[in-house]
């Protein structure tokens, strides 16, 4: 279900909710006046943006786009299915911006100067244009609030002691897309 919470002189916030039977939920929200709250206008938001490192990212708007609404996962008949690729209904409403390419060794070489992204059949993976790769996930994750910081943007990313323990879904911060948003683009 999709709830929204509005008032008057505040901007509204939409939340998914999945009701389960004999599980409690709680949507915690924090209404930001119209004048604080972060512009959603679209005719604001630039189609294309450069990164401080020279990533180029577009604007995705899932939103105008009636493919937005679409199933992921697998069905219960497709051959190599795993236990738990099961389908189910995907709504993407929020806009996002998604990089054109991958991080290249290069630009990953800004955040972590030692990175090494190894070879393959004794040829190297470690040319500067080439993407940065035998990276983890919460190297990456790492990443995007390093990049965020060097922008002044809040962090995407909760980190304690190295170590990503959560995420601000408010932040504006790079972020990595969600697999849905991955799928969509």
């Amino acid at each position: 279900h999709s709830v929204e919470i509005s008032l008057d002189g505040y901007s509204s916030v939409r939340r998914s909710v999945t009701p389960r039977p004999g599980l409690p939920q709680l949507v915690e929200v924090a209404l930001q006046s119209a004048q604080a709250a972060p512009s959603t206008d679209t005719a604001r938001m630039k189609p294309q943006i450069t990164t401080a490192v020279g990533q180029t990212l577009l604007l995705f708007k899932p939103g105008e786009s009636a493919l937005a609404d679409f199933t992921m996962g697998a069905s219960r008949r497709e051959p190599g299915r795993r236990a738990n690729e099961v389908l189910y209904p995907v709504s993407l409403r929020r806009m996002f911006y998604l990089q054109t390419t991958e991080v290249t060794n290069a630009q990953f070489r800004k955040f972590q100067p030692s990175h090494n992204s190894g070879q393959i059949d004794g040829k190297s993976l470690n040319q500067d244009a080439q993407p940065a790769v035998q990276v983890s996930w919460q190297q990456a994750a790492a990443f995007c609030n390093w990049l965020s910081a060097k922008e002044g943007l809040p962090a995407f990313y909760r980190q304690s002691n190295g170590i990503i323990t959560g995420y601000n879904p408010a932040a504006i911060g790079y972020r990595l897309p969600s697999e849905a948003e991955w799928a969509w683009a």
